[in-house]
């Protein structure tokens, strides 16, 4: 891929690889835990990662390529922390202090690093970290103001799926998050319909609804394959909708 060329990203690349190769198997970890919020940022750890060569690739400076990307992976090794001890009963007293310096590095991050390509990661990690700890209102306002201020029309599906699966956990906004992820599985202009239908079918079985649950996953199944980047090919969520619909 054209994306890649640039030799200083190969290292970044091959971790990525290496993200979106092992995917499908935490994915269905976090399907069984039945818990929307974990399964978005998995959703969103891998996506983002995956993009961060793209974002790579427009940079000019190689000393500020190199500083964002340390910063992102400096902040993420926290984030990755803390999702790991989430389940943990014995790690949950710990979690908040966690959760709260994971918030900080992500500003920190955010800070030092404002003019960069990945400056929206920084704030949509920070989102997660503050939804994590209660603040559910802050990490939304936060994720509305990336999706508003991000002009890619690709990533900007990216973060209102993110942003809809939160509000799908949470009682105060389940109605709207349901709305917007039913506009989001029908949307033509959007290149992540086989993502929202999955998670779409997700809730429909969550609530005892079968019947609807089937019906997105096999609207995936069945799907005309989608455009989808490279490191994207196949969509891991075909691979999902059929491990759900007890298909091997």
């Amino acid at each position: 891929s054209d994306y890649f060329i640039n030799f200083s990203n190969f290292s970044l690349w091959s971790i990525t690889m290496n993200k979106a190769n092992s995917f499908v198997g935490n994915a269905k970890n976090y399907v069984n835990q039945s818990r929307y919020t974990q399964i978005s940022a998995v959703l969103l750890v891998v996506l983002g990662l995956s993009c961060i060569g793209y974002y790579g690739f427009s940079w000019h400076s190689a000393s500020k390529q190199r500083e964002a990307e340390r910063a992102f992976f400096d902040s993420f090794e926290g984030y990755r922390k803390a999702r790991s001890l989430e389940f943990r009963p014995d790690a949950q007293d710990h979690l908040e202090e966690l959760w709260d310096q994971v918030d900080m590095d992500f500003q920190s991050a955010y800070d030092q690093n404002k003019s960069s390509s990945l400056a929206p990661y920084f704030i949509m990690f920070k989102a997660q970290a503050l939804v994590s700890q209660g603040e559910v209102a802050k990490g939304l306002e936060l994720m509305r103001t990336v999706i508003k201020d991000t002009k890619d029309a690709s990533f900007q599906y990216l973060y209102k799926t993110t942003a809809a699966l939160v509000e799908l956990d949470n009682a105060k906004t389940e109605k709207e998050g349901l709305t917007n992820l039913q506009t989001l599985s029908t949307d033509k202009n959007n290149p992540f319909t086989d993502m929202s239908l999955y998670y779409l079918g997700e809730f429909y079985a969550a609530q005892g609804d079968i019947q609807k649950a089937h019906v997105a996953w096999d609207a995936i199944i069945k799907a005309a394959p989608a455009k989808l980047p490279d490191y994207l090919t196949p969509s891991p969520w075909i691979a999902l909708a059929k491990m759900r619909r007890g298909d091997r």
